[in-house]
Order: C-alpha cells, then structure tokens, then sequence
C-alpha cells in the first residue's frame, strides 16, 4: 500500500503548473467556474487519495472557482481500456482534463486515438506521474502527446540530484541533494 502523501517532486510540480495557469487566466474573477475533469486509474497507485489531494490542493491555491468532476475508473490491471474513454464525446463540457493513470498495457491505437482527439483540437490536458508511460503502441503518437517518452519505472528509491554543469550560473548556491524515496520515471 503507498502512502497518502504527495508521492513526488514532479507531482508537486506539475500541482504548481496547473495552479500558475488558472492564476494566469483567472484575472477576472467574474468568470464562470472552471470545469475539471480527473481521469484517474489503474492498479498500481491510490489514485482515490492522490485525486483528493489534487482538487484540494489547487483548489486552495487558484483564485478562481473550480468544479472538479473525478472519473475513478479501471482498479484492475495496467491494460484495462476504461469506459470513460470508448465513448467518442467523453470530453465535451470540461475546459481542462488532468490525466492521472497508468495504463501501459493498453496498446489499441483507435481507443487511444479517442483519447487523444480531443487534445489534438485545443482542449488543455495536465499529464501526471504514471499517465505518461501509458498507452504503449508501436508508434508515437501518446508519446508525441506527452513531450517525452518514458516507458517504465525504476525501483522505489531515493535517488541524487547531481549537477553536469555546476559552473553554470543558474546553480550558484544550489547544493545536490537525495529526493525524498518514490519512484524515478527515465525520460528517454
């Protein structure tokens, strides 16, 4: 059983990420509520508690109301193709959707072209953790979504943060350190 603690530093950053943008657009505070939907699942994390921290941690950090819809579907195994997802409008209403899952046996490129879809046409989307080695398929395409390609994990650990450049002048007075102990997703 993982703990309900934030399991990240990427998750923490990717919080502030989301926050930063609804700030940023949230300078009138007439505007209607955000609607948000969570996409959360998968067998490996506790996405239930991981959920409640999210919508309550950007909630308290962002000026602006947000209705939060969460989607907790596919408690079973990684290569379960979740209902939300077979149907073709299950976007239409929100105004973001943050994908927290982690999926990497799905493989079917039409149910994961459904998936995409609606990111492809302008609908703003926040990847977390797991969700971007999901979706494992012979091509690209969830990758090229994702900006990166991370195709597993390495062992729970602490791990060093260590400097390539320490001359650089961005690290001036930033000393290495030991993350917290979580898992490590390798950026290929």
């Amino acid at each position: 059983m993982h703990s309900p603690r934030l399991p990240s530093i990427a998750f923490g950053f990717w919080i502030s990420v989301f926050a930063a943008f609804q700030i940023t657009v949230a300078a009138d505070l007439d505007e209607p509520p955000i609607r948000a939907l969570i996409v959360t699942g998968g067998g490996i994390h506790d996405y239930g508690i991981q959920s409640e921290i999210l919508t309550q941690g950007i909630g308290e950090r962002v000026n602006r109301e947000i209705e939060w819809e969460v989607c907790h579907q596919g408690l079973g195994g990684s290569d379960e193709e979740i209902p939300l997802f077979q149907n073709a409008e299950w976007s239409q209403g929100y105004d973001i959707v943050v994908h927290n899952y982690c999926f990497p046996g799905v493989t079917n490129p039409e149910y994961i072209d459904q998936i995409l879809a609606p990111h492809r046409e302008g609908l703003p989307a926040i990847l977390l953790h797991a969700t971007m080695q999901s979706f494992r398929v012979s091509d690209e395409r969830w990758f090229e979504f994702c900006g990166v390609r991370a195709r597993g994990n390495h062992a729970p650990g602490a791990y060093a943060v260590e400097w390539l450049l320490p001359e650089n002048p961005i690290l001036r007075g930033v000393q290495p350190w030991m993350t917290p102990a979580g898992g490590l997703f390798p950026i290929e």
